[in-house]
């Protein structure tokens, strides 16, 4: 049924009552545009499948590789694969701690601060409470940080405290010299082996040695109130409620960034060197000192934290709808990716440079920059659903159509021409095309199949009246002496000599094949296989089902590539070779499914092509 051109990126088209395309894709693919979400499986956690409460305040990963997140609900704990509530002072409920600071010292601690508990730390599964300082009335921590010499500070509304430990006792007391004496911070960083902070008169503040040292005031550079303060390297951020972002490299050594997102919450350097910022009215990234918005993610909204963790996946807190981790994908979604319009996808095929997507709603053109062409055959297949799309060897491109307007073929030189019913062919419903060896082109419809010369004229028309009891034909193939392989939904396959009367001869499983519903039929190195609602089914002098392959797994598509056999069904795609299937040993490899990137039902009806990627 397809033509075998030889790439190697499969491209899969996929239908959840919206348009999905997804491609499978190698590992350091550029990223496109501000469309960095397209490469990743979102995963949305929030009190109905995992964590207490939607707000969630902020996120660390420790040593461990856990994954900590602080929400007005508790504190939770992600192990890779669950959710663990931790009651930090043994009260009766785990959800009473609302969550504002965590942070992992030098010494493996984990340091928690709350807003109604005060602080707490975590040491060999252990929790300890500094119950004098919460009795002492320090019940709100804003923010925690240690410095390379191991010192820890804490601030709180009555101002910076800093940790101090008598052997195994440890405490808290206020750094009250000079002007820091009751002075607020909202926010605390280490940067230097100096607390840097964020004051309550909107200033930019450096304590070292216990000691108020520096102060910047930013109304200089900015009209925007504070909102945030982060350290990636060798910068300090520090964010406003604007869009406004200064970046210190030292004292009053100062640029400034606009981002497109406002109301700063959060900022923070990825692995690959993006500053993210989190706003209250989406995410994005700086990379080059240009801001990058980033599109569809499902927690877009009053993002508080982001982190990115050992595995290079991200987690993005907001204070309104949970946490959001991003995944690597090994597929992208194309549709996000161009931002093409949701419709059931039928068909994808290369043809020059361009990528032709036939949907229901018409036939998408995208050119090698994956920029959206528009020609006058999209003008005309406006509102048509497109089934199959086939170049020939001579550079014609061949789209089956439903109803309207038969076959359309699309000439090298551009002229579009059409053949339907009125010109010969068994019906107007077209469900695939095939190029045969003679250079004609076998149509399959639902009312048989038509041979058409590359002038356009139908020479063959084959039906109920010929032999072919199952009319509706859904994929083709011709093998080396020319007989014609026709596969159907419901009667088996059907082998026609073309041009011979009386040549049609009729297999159904009462000759081996493992169901009578065929979806594609191709060839191999050792033989002919084909996809059936019931599995793969081999033939070769006489037919098997492929044990290998599930019987519940209903095929879609088969796609020969360089040695290996891609296998797109109802279980999602796989990759194996002729060997294996063949083998007793099973198959090596598993199906890529919803926990890879493929998010949405595949299309039953869909064809996939391989690229030169």
């Amino acid at each position: 049924m397809k033509i075998k051109v030889k790439f190697k990126r499969i491209i899969s088209t996929i239908l959840a009552s919206l348009m999905v395309c997804l491609f499978v894709v190698p590992e350091n693919i550029p990223e496109a545009k501000d469309l960095f979400v397209s490469h990743y499986v979102q995963t949305v956690y929030n009190q109905n499948n995992g964590i207490g409460s939607n707000e969630v305040n902020c996120l660390y990963q420790s040593s461990s590789g856990y994954i900590w997140i602080g929400t007005d609900g508790g504190l939770y704990r992600y192990n890779g694969s669950s959710f663990h509530s931790i009651n930090l002072w043994d009260t009766d409920r785990t959800d009473v701690y609302s969550i504002n600071a965590i942070i992992q010292d030098s010494k493996g601690r984990m340091w928690i601060g709350t807003d109604n508990y005060g602080l707490f730390y975590i040491e060999n599964g252990e929790n300890y409470h500094l119950q004098d300082e919460y009795y002492a009335g320090i019940k709100t921590i804003y923010d925690i940080c240690q410095l390379e010499d191991g010192s820890i500070y804490v601030s709180t509304p009555e101002g910076l405290l800093k940790v101090m430990e008598s052997g195994e006792k440890i405490s808290l007391t206020y750094l009250n010299e000079g002007s820091l004496a009751g002075r607020e911070f909202t926010e605390i960083e280490s940067f230097d082996n100096a607390v840097w902070a964020i004051d309550g008169e909107n200033k930019v503040c450096i304590i070292e040695d216990d000691t108020l040292v520096y102060t910047m005031n930013t109304s200089t550079l900015m009209t925007d109130d504070i909102s945030c303060l982060a350290v990636t390297g060798d910068k300090v951020y520090v964010g406003s409620t604007g869009k406004n972002i200064i970046v210190y490299t030292g004292r009053n050594k100062s640029t400034m960034l606009s981002a497109g997102v406002e109301g700063i919450n959060n900022i923070m350097e990825d692995v690959n060197g993006y500053v993210w910022v989190c706003g209250d009215n989406g995410l994005g990234y700086f990379y080059d000192n240009t801001f990058v918005k980033t599109n569809d993610c499902e927690i877009d909204s009053y993002l508080s934290d982001m982190i990115q963790d050992y595995e290079g996946n991200y987690w993005i807190a907001s204070t309104r709808m949970g946490v959001l981790q991003l995944t690597r994908s090994k597929f992208i979604d194309y549709n996000m990716y161009t931002g093409m319009q949701e419709s059931m996808v039928n068909a994808i095929q290369i043809h020059g440079t361009n990528k032709y997507i036939g949907t229901d709603d018409g036939i998408v053109i995208y050119d090698k920059n994956n920029e959206r062409v528009n020609t006058p055959l999209t003008d005309m297949l406006s509102g048509i659903s497109v089934r199959y799309i086939m170049p020939d060897s001579q550079g014609n491109l061949w789209i089956s159509t439903y109803r309207k307007y038969g076959v359309v073929r699309v000439a090298r030189d551009g002229n579009i021409t059409y053949i339907g019913r009125g010109d010969g062919l068994p019906s107007a419903v077209i469900n695939c095309t095939l190029e045969l060896n003679d250079g004609n082109v076998a149509v399959a419809t639902d009312n048989g199949v038509g041979i058409v010369n590359s002038e356009g004229e139908v020479l063959y028309s084959y039906g109920e009246s010929d032999g072919l009891d199952y009319t509706n034909v859904t994929c083709l193939y011709q093998d080396e002496n020319n007989i014609l392989y026709a596969g159907t939904d419901g009667g088996g396959i059907y082998t026609i000599d073309i041009g011979l009367e009386g040549s049609i001869v009729n297999y159904t499983i009462d000759d081996g094949l493992n169901s009578d519903v065929i979806s594609t039929i191709e060839e191999g190195e050792e033989g002919i296989w084909i996809g059936t609602d019931n599995g793969i089914c081999f033939f070769n002098e006489t037919f098997r089902a492929i044990s290998n392959v599930e019987y519940s797994n209903s095929i879609y598509d088969i796609i020969f590539d360089d040695g290996s056999v891609w296998i797109i069904g109802s279980m999602g795609v796989l990759r194996t070779t002729e060997e294996e299937l063949m083998g007793s040993q099973g198959i090596s490899n598993r199906y890529l499914d919803a926990n890879d990137g493929l998010t949405k039902t595949l299309n039953t009806i869909s064809n996939s092509v391989i690229d030169s990627n």
